[in-house]
């Protein structure tokens, strides 16, 4: 099974052919990627209404339990067969694209051959999306609060002025 992603749109009028990407969802025979962009879903709710995009945020989400299920399946067995296993497949995703017409519109399927599909999947989707995804971060105390923190968990606050603004004349 060859890997490959899909884009999906949002449309951003009841009249016009125009759209949004919103998410992608990248299929490899290992795991499944799915990431939306809050940030799009909520402009699409300043452009057209909210009850639309709060579908949409909806149904993607309803899409990443969906692929979150099909992850922890691969993960046990380690090797998937792609005609039986699972809904993500290339078929399904036609099938998507030329009836799904309401909600979600989903893109073109695109081939591709990467390594690292982590890596992949995120460099992909910070490129189409024109954003950067958020790592987690963990935040390193500098020097000053570190020394401050040790000296006042010593017990040596009450024997010396530290933090204290009181300057001697």
């Amino acid at each position: 099974m060859e890997s490959f992603f899909v884009p999906i749109f949002l449309k951003l009028g009841k009249l016009s052919e125009e759209k949004l990407l919103v998410a992608l969802i990248m299929v490899t025979p290992q795991k499944i990627w799915i990431k939306y962009s809050q940030k799009r879903i909520q402009l699409t709710s300043q452009v057209i209404n909210a009850e639309y995009s709060s579908l949409a945020k909806e149904v993607l989400d309803q899409i990443q339990i969906k692929a979150g299920e099909v992850n922890a399946v691969l993960a046990k067995t380690g090797e998937i067969q792609f005609n039986h296993s699972h809904i993500f497949t290339t078929d399904y995703f036609e099938y998507l694209k030329k009836y799904s017409q309401n909600t979600l519109l989903f893109g073109n399927i695109e081939a591709f051959n990467f390594q690292n599909s982590a890596l992949s999947f995120e460099s992909l989707y910070e490129s189409l999306m024109n954003e950067k995804t958020e790592l987690p971060r963990s935040v390193k105390p500098d020097f000053h609060n570190k020394i401050k923190k040790s000296l006042a968990e010593s017990g040596i606050d009450d024997k010396a002025d530290i933090g204290t603004e009181k300057v001697a004349e």
